[in-house]
């Protein structure tokens, strides 16, 4: 998430300024925190989407046996880690 990147660089730019004093990082530091926002304002933004998976009856491991478990996933790689199970 481009807000999480955001504050990232507006603490080490705090820092550059007025703890370490190196200036010489900053341009770059604020060149890319300027690519953020740009992408904040140009790239699409896709909402989570989450899952309910159950695993009812016995052709699964006791231990996943009937039980039911939410995932934040994608439609084209949620099947692909469960293949073990069975």
């Amino acid at each position: 998430m481009w807000e999480c990147a955001i504050k990232m660089c507006d603490e080490l730019r705090r820092q550059y300024a007025e703890e370490t004093f190196n200036y010489a990082m900053l341009p770059g530091l604020l060149r890319k925190l300027a690519g953020f926002y740009e992408s904040i304002l140009t790239e699409p933004r896709f909402e989570p989407e989450y899952f309910r998976v159950g695993f009812y009856g016995k052709g699964f491991p006791t231990f996943i046996q009937n039980k039911v478990i939410i995932i934040l996933g994608d439609t084209k790689f949620i099947f692909a880690p469960w293949h073990f199970l069975k």
